[in-house]
């Protein structure tokens, strides 16, 4: 499941073939042995693809299935990694002629997880290598408890206090679980000044998205 992943399409009026009013909407996420890169555009497309590692995958239009209308499309292309993306490796993604490179965050390594956290007791997630990127944590999988929040930029470590917990409905307090907390670090991309409307004002967003997730037994 990803948090973020492939965006809702936005309707539009009518097609253009000028890139102005394409909105892309760039979400590159690597989760474990594959990188996902979704694209959304306001309006249509004539040539979409992207580059990883000297591979190159031509988009095809996504099927939205009957009573979904739309001027926009959607894609997403899969790319089966062997092994691991590196700091600033990029992906390039081609929409009608204009590049956007994304390049990835750290991998979040070396991470130490306590075999099990206390939902009344602060306990702490940590790893090795820092970066200015944006982070944030939620609670993925758990029948005892849900949560979500912030990580400051460069830390090497997230420390959840008992407020950070929210118990489930109807879960009895003494309960214990396997809960999954998904770590995510995020680094913003550049698009192209052609994708913008006629005031020249930049619509739509590229961002990489790494994803780790750290399981341990949720107990009161």
């Amino acid at each position: 499941m990803y948090r973020l992943g492939f965006v809702a399409l936005l309707g539009a009026c009518s097609t253009s073939p000028s890139p102005a009013g394409l909105e892309p909407m760039i979400s590159v996420d690597m989760f474990n042995s594959q990188l996902r890169v979704g694209i959304g555009l306001q309006l249509k497309a004539e040539d979409v693809s992207a580059t990883f590692r000297g591979k190159t995958i031509v988009g095809e239009p996504l099927d939205l299935g009957s009573g979904v209308n739309i001027a926009g499309e959607g894609y997403v292309l899969l790319f089966d990694v062997d092994h691991p993306v590196v700091a600033d490796e990029p992906v390039v993604i081609d929409i009608d002629g204009i590049a956007t490179t994304i390049t990835a965050p750290p991998q979040f390594d070396q991470v130490q997880v306590p075999q099990t956290m206390s939902r009344s007791q602060p306990a702490t997630i940590s790893w090795a290598t820092t970066s200015a990127d944006a982070m944030q944590w939620m609670v993925e999988s758990s029948t005892c408890v849900a949560g979500y929040g912030s990580i400051a930029p460069g830390a090497a470590s997230v420390t959840f206090a008992p407020s950070d917990w929210h118990r489930q409905d109807g879960v009895d307090p003494n309960a214990s679980c396997p809960t999954t907390v998904r770590l995510f670090r995020d680094r913003s991309g550049t698009l192209d000044p052609a994708f913008a409307d006629a005031h020249g004002n930049e619509f739509g967003y590229a961002k990489f998205e790494l994803i780790y997730d750290a399981s341990f037994s949720s107990t009161p």
